[in-house]
């Protein structure tokens, strides 16, 4: 990490998975320290996972780097909808794409199989930026 907002922004995206009290160790730590704290978090999750979504540091670095290369518009990929969800759940199984539906606002459906759940983000302003719909309800 080159950067403060860099490793903030880093933080943030993995406030999505990661258990509160681990990553608060990570944001209390002094910059000196930080690099220590950071290894310690990503060796534990090897042995005895800390995240919620059990994956490894490349694996996670891939999900965030490829959410603001693929997302990113009015504010950072990692913050959008697509954003979230790609972090925590990774690629989907399917992307079943809706732009141009005569009747509804443009939206997607991902489907992640393997837990078998999707999520619907629908394009409310019609500028590109989609948004989730239902998320609580979704999960349950």
């Amino acid at each position: 990490m080159n950067s403060e907002s860099e490793f903030q922004d880093i933080l943030n995206a993995l406030s999505y998975i990661a258990k509160w009290d681990e990553l608060d160790k990570l944001k209390k730590a002094p910059k000196e320290k930080r690099e220590e704290e950071w290894n310690r978090f990503w060796i534990k999750q090897i042995s005895e996972p800390v995240i919620t979504t059990n994956i490894s540091y490349s694996e996670f670095m891939e999900r965030y780097n490829y959410s603001n290369k693929n997302f990113s518009g009015y504010k950072k990929g990692y913050r959008t909808d697509f954003g979230k969800i790609y972090i925590m759940y990774g690629k989907p199984d399917e992307i079943e794409r809706h732009p141009f539906d005569k009747d509804s606002k443009p939206y997607e459906i991902w489907y992640y199989y393997s837990n078998n759940i999707h999520f619907i983000f629908v394009d409310v302003n019609g500028y590109g930026e989609y948004v989730l719909q239902n998320y609580l309800e979704q999960l349950r």
